[in-house]
């Protein structure tokens, strides 16, 4: 197994540049192995969510790196070489996802030399491209670009039967593993539920065309074929061919991939739900915890109120006896005195919580009478 050697301030430039599940794919870890390197040599790690919101271009922060106390040890990696799956535990999804497909003896991953009893999908996609012209500018320059509702599958009329084929065999052996296959703008495979979008695409390459003294680049087919898949929560990934392995052979780690990318894409989807789920809970219970706090101020708030009130109207009877004795005393008790000592009961009873008459004037009984302040 190859090994790399990077400094730790390499591998933190690497868990910010792609998803762990992507690194994944490159080093013989599993995402959650990668997890805990990082941890181990303090190396901060994207949260969640981050990936998707750089995916939709939303604004984003980069935690930076800490500074270490004495001497920054280097860090050795196992890579993980092409068609190997070194390093994935057993228990992994993709580990599980291979051995399951693998054992599956209905999938037939032989390309034949001619395009027999195609899919209707691939009917359609070569009616679809077989009258177009190669587009003339722009990325996809000398390629035949598909219609909506078709197969996205941009190639040279030089490649078109061979992607033909190879895309005819890629969606019957995802058929026969029970998953969707959905056209419209986008080629969309439905893998329990989760959505993988696919497209087929030749390379293009860039020539020096010369006219006369002066010359001009152009993009033009390389004959390169290359199968590529986004999923949610992952950055695209792509299979292209090379001299020794050309896409057709490709089509069993093609097959993997995708059913881990949609396996792990809904283990994601779900955790971020749950974790979701477990926020708007906390949330709940805070603003809970403060109406009971706000309720339980108010609460108080009106027994000050009402024993403040109380207090008033014990010093409005005591004052009221004073005077009442005074004239008694003095014998000077009038007609207006009597009047004015039945007024007041009155009030002080007005006062009273306890009591709480309706004032035949001022109506009940409000605290913030300004008045009374």
């Amino acid at each position: 197994m190859k090994t790399k050697t990077i400094s730790r301030k390499e591998l933190y430039e690497l868990v910010w540049s792609k998803p762990l599940t992507t690194l994944a794919n490159e080093f013989s870890y599993s995402d959650n192995g990668l997890r805990k390197i990082c941890i181990k040599h303090n190396i901060p790690l994207p949260k969640a969510g981050y990936w998707s919101k750089v995916k939709y271009n939303k604004k984003v922060a980069k935690l930076p790196l800490p500074k270490l106390k004495g001497e920054v040890v280097p860090i050795e990696l196992s890579i993980r070489e092409e068609d190997e799956d070194n390093g994935i535990h057993s228990n992994s999804i993709r580990a599980i996802v291979r051995k399951e497909i693998e054992q599956d003896r209905k999938l037939n991953f032989t390309i034949p030399d001619k395009l027999s009893n195609p899919h209707v999908l691939i009917r359609k996609t070569k009616m679809d491209l077989k009258n177009k012209k190669p587009r003339e500018w722009c990325n996809g320059q000398g390629l035949l670009i598909p219609s909506q509702g078709v197969l996205n599958i941009s190639v040279s009329k030089k490649s078109l039967s061979r992607a033909l084929k190879i895309m005819d065999r890629l969606v019957k052996l995802l058929e026969k593993r029970g998953h969707k296959i959905e056209v419209g703008s986008t080629t969309k495979v439905i893998i329990d539920g989760e959505s993988v979008k696919i497209r087929l695409k030749e390379m293009v390459k860039r020539v020096v065309v010369k006219e006369n003294k002066w010359g001009h680049t152009e993009l033009i087919p390389s004959g390169i074929l290359s199968i590529r898949a986004d999923a949610q929560w992952f950055s695209e990934q792509m299979w292209k061919e090379s001299s020794d392995k050309p896409l057709e052979g490709q089509l069993l780690k093609i097959l993997i991939s995708l059913e881990t990318r949609a396996m792990e894409s809904k283990a994601r989807t779900l955790e971020f739900e749950e974790r979701n789920r477990i926020r708007k809970e906390e949330r709940l219970k805070e603003m809970e915890a403060e109406k009971r706090k706000v309720d339980e101020q108010d609460k108080t708030i009106e027994l000050f109120q009402i024993a403040s009130r109380w207090k008033k109207a014990m010093d409005l009877r005591e004052s009221i006896e004073a005077v009442k004795n005074q004239a008694v005393k003095s014998d000077s008790m009038t007609k207006e005195n009597l009047d004015w000592i039945q007024w007041a009961t009155n009030k002080a009873n007005w006062m009273d919580p306890i009591v709480n008459i309706e004032d035949e004037i001022l109506g009940s009984y409000g605290g913030d009478l300004e008045f009374l302040k």
